[in-house]
């Protein structure tokens, strides 16, 4: 019984809550884009990861905008699809790499080769 005294009891407050992330993965023949956390992060420091993070509200909102109408910018050249969530997230994908890396791919070759 000792032991499962020190066990945590899972209530609504404690459940971990889900974000909205992901990662890209990037090729270039037989290598792969990774990058190394900061010694400083509370999570995984010195880590090598691959570039992501948490999709943000920025993201969404250029998805929303773009479906309206109301920019013509496109983060691709595929964008056909009625889906804001997935124009939110290839357009993070494509911003994650660049921050983390600053490797800013050719958006119109990048996009049309993205399988998710």
């Amino acid at each position: 019984w000792f032991i499962f005294k020190w066990l945590p009891i899972f209530t609504e407050m404690s459940r971990p809550r889900w974000s909205q992330s992901a990662s890209i993965l990037l090729f270039l023949g037989d290598k792969i884009c990774m990058v190394r956390r900061s010694g400083s992060s509370r999570f995984m420091p010195h880590a090598l990861v691959f570039p992501g993070g948490k999709l943000e509200e920025d993201d969404e909102k250029w998805a929303r905008e773009y479906l309206a109408g109301r920019t013509n910018r496109c983060c691709c050249s595929r964008c056909n699809p009625g889906d804001v969530t997935d124009l939110a997230f290839r357009r993070f994908a494509l911003r994650e790499l660049k921050e983390e890396t600053s490797i800013e791919l050719d958006v119109s070759e990048a996009v049309s080769r993205m399988v998710y």
